[in-house]
């Protein structure tokens, strides 16, 4: 009986299995893959680009401050004027060329309207110091073509008056100025082959 125990005691060593043998790992296959799937996503993945280095730029000077000169001015007063220039305005008839005539010294008298020479009539004594020219002798408002030709008459007439005055006078009086600007301008037209009443494009041609 007891061998009979025994025998089934040894077949049942036998076929238990050894509790000292080392156990197998299973979780070493799972790592390497996983360090394996690592380095392949690693592989995919880009690099990002590297900045440039960026220049340094030199620095610019600073505007040096100029302190300001010194200046020196004059502070004396103003000189006169070598020539005065006295213009009258009012309407017909007021007095503007009575009041001129009354002027102190010799006056050369410029008439545009014809009409100084009466004044000079009527002041008497008043007036013995009064030249009075008729600066439109030659000055034909027939036409337009006429006026523009006689213009320019007229303005040689006035230089020459200027340049042949028998004794240089301490005023000349221009009566009738208006009358003046006019004939200059037709004098003007005339000379650059304008038509009295033409449009001016070139605007220089006024400077003359």
């Amino acid at each position: 009986m007891t061998d009979e125990f025994e025998d089934l005691f040894k077949d049942f060593e036998e076929e238990a299995p050894d509790k000292g043998a080392p156990e197998e790992k299973i979780e070493e296959a799972p790592k390497k893959e996983a360090q394996d799937k690592e380095t392949k996503e690693t592989k995919h993945k880009k690099e990002p680009p590297k900045e440039k280095p960026k220049k340094e730029e030199p620095e610019k000077e600073k505007p040096k401050k100029v302190s300001p000169k010194k200046e020196e001015f004059d502070y004396s007063d103003a000189e006169p004027l070598e020539k005065t220039v006295i213009t009258i305005w009012g309407k017909k008839g007021k007095g503007k060329t009575s009041l001129a005539f009354g002027a102190d010294g010799k006056i050369a008298c410029f008439s545009y309207d014809k009409k100084a020479s009466n004044i000079k009539k009527i002041m008497g004594e008043r007036a013995k110091n009064v030249t009075v020219k008729d600066a439109v002798k030659y000055l034909d408002k027939t036409t337009p073509d006429l006026w523009m030709e006689t213009g320019e008459t007229t303005f040689r007439y006035i230089m020459g008056l200027l340049d042949n005055l028998e004794e240089r006078p301490d005023w000349i009086v221009h009566d009738g100025s208006e009358i003046l600007h006019i004939t200059l301008e037709m004098a003007m037209r005339h000379r650059n082959n304008l038509k009295a009443f033409q449009g001016i494009h070139n605007r220089n041609i006024w400077k003359e």
